[in-house]
């Protein structure tokens, strides 16, 4: 089994959550989605981005020798606030979340990301949730041996 620290979507994920983290500074939480949602607690003043991996979609393989195919990733950032509007409310953190994100190459990517989405996700207990799916792409590229026929 391979170690998680050569994870490429961990890696990937690592990236745009330092990207977040190098515009937003103290002002919100930046972190990854918890493994337990039920169990997160807004711990910071203002509110959080929880950024999680949603899913691949990979292209035809066109070669018989080798697999190589673009890996079309949806990565989903939530936004966890306490307040829905002004400076470091939810609709702002969506534009502003929107403007920081789009066109940005992450680690092991191939192209830019893209917006895809944003949605209002709850409002509970005091806290404002909502989503952000962005697409990005990378190439998957075989990477055991190929057996001699």
């Amino acid at each position: 089994m391979q170690p998680a620290n050569d994870c490429m979507t961990e890696q990937m994920i690592e990236s745009i959550i330092c990207k977040i983290r190098e515009h937003v500074g103290e002002d919100m939480a930046v972190e990854y989605y918890p493994d337990k949602p039920s169990n997160y607690r807004l711990n910071h003043a203002h509110g959080a981005f929880l950024v999680n991996y949603g899913k691949s979609n990979y292209s035809p393989n066109e070669d018989i020798y080798l697999v190589q195919n673009e890996r079309d990733m949806t990565i989903t950032v939530s936004i966890v606030v306490r307040k829905l509007w002004g400076k470091l409310g939810a609709v702002a953190n969506v534009d502003w979340l929107r403007s920081i994100l789009s066109g940005f190459i992450p680690e092991h990517c191939t192209i830019p990301m893209k917006p895809v989405r944003d949605y209002f996700e709850a409002h509970h207990a005091g806290l404002w949730y909502y989503g952000f799916d962005f697409s990005v792409q990378s190439v998957n590229v075989q990477t055991n041996c190929i057996n001699e026929i």
